[in-house]
């Protein structure tokens, strides 16, 4: 059965993230698709996607979600704020579902914002939309981190140009990650299954894995022994917590880091099984992937 929600807008679809859930609902052919943008913005897109040219002003957004069934926003943590606007907008534009900028750590997890303050900006936004819950549905699509990108840039703790690792504590606490494409076919999945995934938070992953077995894979892929620095991340936390309280903000990276990958005595807080419901995958018809084939791709 087709969606009710097929008139889709994407807020910041011309970023890394936006790119690849563009291209995931482009391939679905199963919606409608508009890109909304700033006035100013000089972001290109596939040739026919509606691109929607907005002030950001309430009524300009307004008018550019008169029609639409559902808004994904995928701004970055300098735009979460703004998102309250967003949802005013989509709530006197008539749309049926807000899906707010997450994609990343267990945010409804008090334990996790706690670690890492700058996630009390996301939990505001899902807790304002609770608020007008009758008038907008929500989603909020957790995944954990980005694994492709986090491999990539080095957040995951692995460099692909030097081959070195950094291990925190024993790297064997278990994760659930996601790759940018699954994110986008998570998307899809969570718009074409409306009714269950409505008002819910929703978790996925591509796998749950370990650093040491993302070492092992990435080993293997390139051939090579890497060198391997143990770091102990409790006192790592304690030091960037210092650092943020003081406006260090470049502390937050490996906060974010350790409420994914990190094991505490209460237990890891980025296992998908450990949420309640556990992972979504199967309920949304969205397969895993396949580990070694995605380390093996992020190499050659």
């Amino acid at each position: 059965m087709a969606s009710p929600l097929k008139n889709v807008v994407i807020v910041g679809a011309g970023g890394n993230l936006g790119s690849h859930v563009l291209k995931a609902f482009l391939s679905s052919k199963a919606f409608n698709i508009s890109a909304l943008t700033r006035e100013s913005s000089t972001s290109t897109f596939p040739d026919g996607l509606q691109v929607i040219k907005s002030d950001y002003s309430h009524d300009s957004l307004v008018s550019a979600f008169k029609g639409q069934d559902a808004v994904i926003s995928i701004v970055g943590n300098a735009g979460l704020a703004f998102q309250q606007k967003l949802i005013d907008a989509a709530v006197d534009a008539g749309v049926k579902r807000f899906i707010p900028s997450e994609f990343g750590n267990n945010t409804a997890d008090d334990r996790v914002r706690a670690l890492a303050p700058l996630l009390d900006g996301k939990k505001a936004n899902v807790d304002y939309l609770k608020e007008r819950q009758d008038r907008l549905t929500w989603t909020a699509l957790i995944t954990g981190p980005f694994f492709d990108a986090g491999v990539k840039n080095g957040f995951l703790g692995f460099n692909l140009q030097s081959h070195e690792a950094t291990i925190y504590d024993d790297g064997t606490n278990p994760a659930s990650v996601t790759t940018l494409a699954q994110i986008g076919r998570a998307l899809v999945a969570v718009l074409q299954n409306p009714e269950v995934t409505q008002n819910q938070y929703v978790y996925v992953e591509s796998f749950t894995i370990t650093q040491k077995q993302i070492l092992g894979a990435l080993e293997k892929a390139t051939g090579k022994d890497w060198k391997v620095t143990d770091i102990a991340l409790k006192p790592v936390i304690e030091e960037s917590t210092e650092r943020l309280k003081g406006g260090d903000f470049t502390a937050v990276r490996v906060l974010l880091l350790a409420a994914g990958l990190a094991r505490f005595p209460d237990g890891p807080y980025g296992d998908w099984s450990r949420v309640p419901g556990g992972s979504w995958n199967e309920r949304l018809g969205l397969e895993k992937e396949n580990f070694d084939e995605v380390v093996g791709s992020l190499v050659n």
